[in-house]
């Protein structure tokens, strides 16, 4: 009898501890899903803009006009046959303006947000939900003030400026936003970042770098030094945080273009991913707490990040 109890405590246990497991990898399996999702209404974005680039003179039309009539040609439906597996928010379109909605896969839904079309560019889908800077103050670390929110939130950044964002303190980051370097040699992302009148950067902390100065990478500073974070792989290895986009992207990856960024810090760990797909992922204690913020360095800079 003793032992038969035995055996049941040490399953309970087993259990407890693997259940959660099981179901975390089912959730990001269906998460995975769902971003497939957002890459074929990706490509489907791609498709309706170059066939109306064809067919209709866009000088004809306004950038809303425009718009509308691309997310009217939508077909949202991903299901197959009478498949139901997929459900798009579905909500009505204004031309011209951020939307943000949510995609669905089984019983996982994310929140999607789509950034409209323009004769420029075909309308981008990506992850997380469309915040706002409106609301939020912004300490300025630098002696010129080159940077602007607009009435819909978004912050842009025109030359070299390094930003916290006031009441971001935390030893735990998930961020994710979404930036277009319009000119300039790159951006950073500051996090567990503490202000430093003395460093090189003006702070101490981590920064991730979106970098076309340095032959189109991305890359993590110590923001006290700008020297790259090293690190100690699986296998052991040093590592040096520092990847070209072609190492990880299509050779045609436009590292100009809209694109979102996610940092995730718990603990010592840290996952920094572009567009969904993880580019640094690895331990590092050497900053444990701080603020975020933004920084540019060149003065022909101009990004916008939402």
């Amino acid at each position: 009898m003793i032992e038969i109890m035995a055996v049941l405590i040490i399953i309970g246990i087993l259990v407890a501890v693997a259940a959660p497991r099981f179901i975390n990898m089912a959730s990001e399996t269906k998460q995975r899903a769902a971003c497939a999702g957002i890459a074929q209404y990706n490509g489907q974005e791609k498709l309706l803009w170059s066939k109306i680039h064809i067919t209709q003179d866009f000088s004809t039309l306004t950038d809303a006009a425009l718009d509308k009539i691309l997310y009217d040609q939508m077909d949202f439906n991903l299901n197959s046959g009478s498949g139901s597996d997929w459900v798009y928010g579905n909500p009505a379109a204004i031309g011209g303006t951020i939307l943000n909605t949510t995609l669905k896969f089984k019983d996982e839904e994310i929140a999607i947000i789509r950034t409209p079309a323009t004769a420029g560019t075909p309308a981008l889908w990506t992850l997380g939900t469309s915040g706002s800077f409106s609301d939020t103050t912004f300490t300025n670390l630098t002696s010129s003030a080159n940077w602007t929110v607009s009435d819909d939130g978004t912050l842009t950044i025109t030359g070299s400026s390094s930003l916290l964002i006031e009441g971001s303190e935390s030893d735990v980051v998930n961020e994710t936003f979404t930036a277009t370097l319009t000119s300039g040699r790159g951006f950073g992302f500051y996090y567990l970042a503490t202000e430093a009148a003395y460093s090189y950067q003006n702070v101490i902390g981590y920064t991730f770098q979106v970098d076309p100065g340095a032959g189109n990478a991305f890359l993590i500073k110590d923001a006290a030094t700008d020297k790259n974070i090293t690190y100690t792989d699986e296998d052991g290895n040093t590592q040096t945080a520092r990847i070209k986009a072609s190492d990880v992207f299509e050779s045609d990856f436009d590292i100009n273009a809209a694109h979102t960024y996610s940092v995730d810090v718990t603990g010592t760990q840290q996952t920094i991913k572009v567009d969904g797909v993880t580019v640094f992922s690895f331990t590092d204690n050497t900053y444990t707490s701080g603020q975020t913020g933004f920084r540019t360095w060149s003065r022909d800079t101009t990004v916008t990040i939402d």
